[in-house]
Protein backbone atom coordinates (compact mmCIF):
# COMPACT_ATOMS: atom_id res chain seq x y z
CA UNK A 1 0.00 0.00 0.00
CA UNK A 2 1.08 3.68 -0.94
CA UNK A 3 0.18 6.50 0.76
CA UNK A 4 -0.63 9.83 -1.29
CA UNK A 5 1.76 12.74 -0.95
CA UNK A 6 -1.26 14.88 -0.67
CA UNK A 7 -3.16 12.95 2.56
CA UNK A 8 -2.17 14.05 5.94
CA UNK A 9 -0.96 10.91 7.50
CA UNK A 10 -3.44 9.50 10.00
CA UNK A 11 -2.27 8.73 13.63
CA UNK A 12 -2.70 4.96 12.84
CA UNK A 13 0.25 4.97 10.09
CA UNK A 14 2.44 7.49 12.24
CA UNK A 15 4.65 5.99 14.85
CA UNK A 16 5.30 8.46 17.72
CA UNK A 17 8.63 9.17 18.12
CA UNK A 18 10.08 8.35 21.32
CA UNK A 19 12.16 10.90 23.46
CA UNK A 20 15.61 10.72 23.59
CA UNK A 21 17.23 8.24 26.63
CA UNK A 22 20.32 10.60 27.67
CA UNK A 23 22.37 9.76 31.02
CA UNK A 24 21.55 11.83 34.27
CA UNK A 25 25.49 13.02 33.97
CA UNK A 26 24.51 14.68 30.27
CA UNK A 27 21.39 17.52 31.68
CA UNK A 28 23.24 20.51 32.49
CA UNK A 29 22.19 22.64 35.67
CA UNK A 30 18.42 23.69 35.86
CA UNK A 31 17.83 20.96 33.19
CA UNK A 32 14.29 18.46 34.09
CA UNK A 33 14.36 14.74 32.67
CA UNK A 34 12.19 11.58 33.79
CA UNK A 35 13.65 8.41 35.38
CA UNK A 36 13.56 6.00 32.85
CA UNK A 37 15.53 3.05 34.35
CA UNK A 38 18.36 2.14 36.60
CA UNK A 39 21.41 0.32 35.98
CA UNK A 40 23.61 -0.94 38.71
CA UNK A 41 24.21 -3.48 41.87
CA UNK A 42 21.44 -4.79 44.27
CA UNK A 43 23.05 -2.36 46.78
CA UNK A 44 23.46 0.39 44.29
CA UNK A 45 19.50 0.38 42.91
CA UNK A 46 18.30 -0.17 46.76
CA UNK A 47 19.98 2.76 47.50
CA UNK A 48 19.08 4.69 44.59
CA UNK A 49 15.36 3.54 45.12
CA UNK A 50 15.61 4.81 48.87
CA UNK A 51 16.43 8.68 47.65
CA UNK A 52 13.17 8.64 45.59
CA UNK A 53 14.72 7.45 41.81
CA UNK A 54 12.43 5.06 40.38
CA UNK A 55 11.12 4.77 36.85
CA UNK A 56 8.58 7.99 35.98
CA UNK A 57 9.58 10.60 38.41
CA UNK A 58 11.01 13.69 37.15
CA UNK A 59 14.11 15.04 38.38
CA UNK A 60 15.90 18.54 38.08
CA UNK A 61 19.76 19.03 38.26
CA UNK A 62 20.56 21.39 40.83
CA UNK A 63 24.41 21.28 40.06
CA UNK A 64 26.65 19.14 37.21
CA UNK A 65 29.99 20.44 37.20
CA UNK A 66 30.73 17.98 33.87
CA UNK A 67 33.30 15.68 35.96
CA UNK A 68 32.58 12.34 37.75
CA UNK A 69 29.04 11.27 39.35
CA UNK A 70 26.28 13.45 40.08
Amino acid sequence: MTRNPNTPPSSSMVSPVPPSVVPLSALCTGERGVVVELAGGRGLLGRMTALGFTPGVEVTVLQNFGRGPL
